[in-house]
């Protein structure tokens, strides 16, 4: 719990040095430059968990899920969606192919989307 009349487990010399020396440095340019390259860094990694939660999470009523001994790696498989992203498939280059990719990894990548118009019904 904080107390604000305690005196602090640590020295402002140790907080400096905690800091990158990146942000103390004096040139705005440099310093925005690697706000912008954060910025788009923290961008990158939000859209990547999204995108991974968005294939491994889907309707309740439809898509269970599995935690502890009832988890294994077919079910974990078989419980993956594929959603179709409109124009944002154009630039990702089909990532809505996750259900054939957790099923087949051997197939790359580029040619998932020929594997998801087979017809796979005729394994089961």
């Amino acid at each position: 719990m904080f107390e604000a009349w305690k005196v602090p487990p640590f020295r402002m010399a140790e907080i400096r040095a905690a800091i990158p020396k990146r942000c103390w440095e004096k040139s705005t340019v440099r310093s925005l430059s690697y706000v912008f390259r954060d910025a788009a860094f923290v961008v990158f990694i939000m859209w990547l968990d999204f995108v991974t939660y968005l294939h491994h999470h889907g309707y309740h009523q439809k898509l269970p899920w599995y935690r502890g001994k009832e988890w294994n790696f077919l079910r974990g498989a078989l419980t993956t969606v594929d959603r179709d992203y409109g124009w944002i498939n154009d630039i990702h280059r089909n990532i809505g192919t996750h259900f054939v990719h957790h099923l087949f990894p051997q197939i790359p990548h580029y040619h998932l989307a020929e594997a998801v118009s087979f017809p796979f019904y005729i394994f089961f």
